[in-house]
């Protein structure tokens, strides 16, 4: 997206907003996160607060909404005009940064997020550390201490599997999980019956998540504990 002045100074390829003027565009679009919510989505060290999901993450996932209904229109006026409606691929999001900034906790959220919307109920995550090398290579390459860097992960793999889900394959098949691989998918069961399922990623991550959730636990037992011994 260009914005063009008037003046001399000709067109720049951003627009800036402050962060009042982006919390604006939110428009009228709900908030459907608590704090419960947040608390699991967020990064263990990741202090992202409701304030931030309304002025920041809100309006960028309205934002993504315009793409995504404008591409699900695009396919349909092709379908029209070319007399034959082809395959509905995914929509992919694709988030970058560097190593620990916070992008699986940004994907959390706009995945929670853009759920909610009726257009693409569905909405699945897939991280990138399902593609990372094995220790075991990345010891042999002298990686290890690269670990998330671009060249620990095996970026063919990874450039298939995009491939695959954009070309609209029936199934495709994530990195798998489990005791011979760095990464693993986990169902985790809270004392009210619920079931939470967290997305493909590293054990580190995993670690991480359990403990993001397990934290607040202990946190409230021992506030109310404490209150007991006192009283």
């Amino acid at each position: 997206m260009a914005l063009c002045s008037t003046d001399d100074r000709g067109c720049f390829p951003y627009i800036h907003f402050s962060r009042q003027a982006w919390a604006k565009l939110r428009a009228s679009m709900p908030l459907t996160l608590s704090e419960a919510d947040m608390r699991k989505l967020r990064g263990i060290n990741e202090g992202v607060s409701l304030e931030e999901v309304v002025d920041i993450y809100l309006p960028l996932a309205r934002l993504l909404n315009f793409y995504i209904v404008a591409t699900q229109q695009l396919r349909y006026g092709m379908g029209r005009f070319l007399g034959y409606l082809s395959p509905k691929v995914p929509y992919v999001i694709g988030i970058a940064g560097s190593v620990a900034v916070g992008k699986s906790t940004t994907a959390r959220i706009l995945q929670a997020l853009l759920a909610r919307w009726p257009d693409h109920p569905k909405v699945d995550l897939v991280t990138t550390d399902g593609f990372l090398y094995p220790n075991r290579i990345l010891v042999e390459r002298g990686l290890m201490r690269r670990k998330g860097f671009p060249e620990s992960y095996d970026l063919r793999r990874l450039v298939r599997f995009v491939a695959d889900v954009k070309s609209g394959r029936a199934v495709v098949t994530a990195p798998d999980a489990g005791f011979g691989v760095d990464t693993n998918r986990i169902t985790i069961l809270h004392a009210t019956g619920a079931q939470e399922a967290l997305p493909l990623m590293s054990k580190h991550a995993v670690a991480h998540a359990i403990l993001n959730r397990v934290v607040p636990l202990l946190r409230e037992t021992s506030g109310y504990l404490s209150t007991g011994r006192r009283e």
